[in-house]
This record gives structure tokens, sequence and C-alpha cells, in this order.
């Protein structure tokens, strides 16, 4: 049944991209890469956006050894819940540098205080 349904599917557009004729596609496609590079080449260079998050990364690090070393003395389960911690951390850090360059607008992020 599924094989079918994409079939027909595949067989109606295939239809209707026969219909449009063969300039208006390579207009269409022209436009929207042209948009796309428009967006690229908005808001910071990628060299400041490179030298941002290094900045930030090493915020990150210095307070992942922090909490590494008060976790030391500590028992396995507080060493892990740390690390998760950390992890979670890194994750979220990992999000707002995706939005940055995909915006291309710098922001702080803001690390927890120890």
């Amino acid at each position: 049944m599924q094989t079918g349904r994409r079939w027909g599917v595949g067989l109606i557009g295939a239809l209707l991209l026969f219909s449009v004729p063969a300039s208006a596609l390579h207009q269409a496609i022209a436009r929207s890469s042209a948009n796309v590079v428009g967006i690229r080449q908005s808001g910071t260079s990628a060299t400041t956006v490179i030298a941002h998050q290094n900045e930030e990364r090493q915020v990150l690090n210095a307070l992942a050894r922090t909490l590494r070393a008060q976790a030391r003395g500590q028992g396995g389960l507080f060493r892990a819940s740390t690390n998760r911690y950390i992890r979670d951390l890194l994750l979220d850090l990992r999000a707002h540098w995706r939005a940055e360059r995909r915006t291309g607008v710098l922001s702080p992020f803001d690390f927890p205080d120890v």
C-alpha cells in the first residue's frame, strides 16, 4: 500500500513539473539561490562568529574544570550528575551557537554562577 501511494504521488508530482515550462523552473531556482546568498552575507563575518564561540568555549571549559574539581572527592552519583549537568550545558551552548550561525547575530550565553 505504501509503495503504491508513493508511486502515485511521484507520478502526480512529475505531471505537475512537466506542465511548468523549463524556463520558469530555472528562474525559480535562480531566485531561491540568490536569496540564500543574500541571507548568508548579512550579519557578522564568519571569523567574528568563530572568535566569539572560542571565547564561550573557554568559559565552558573553565566551568567544567571547576565543577569536576568540586565533584572529585564525592561519590559516584554526585560525579555522574555533575557530568550530566556539564553535558546538558554543552548541548544548550551548541544550540545557542547554531542560532548564532543561522542568524548572524552574536549574543552572550548566560553561564550559571558557580
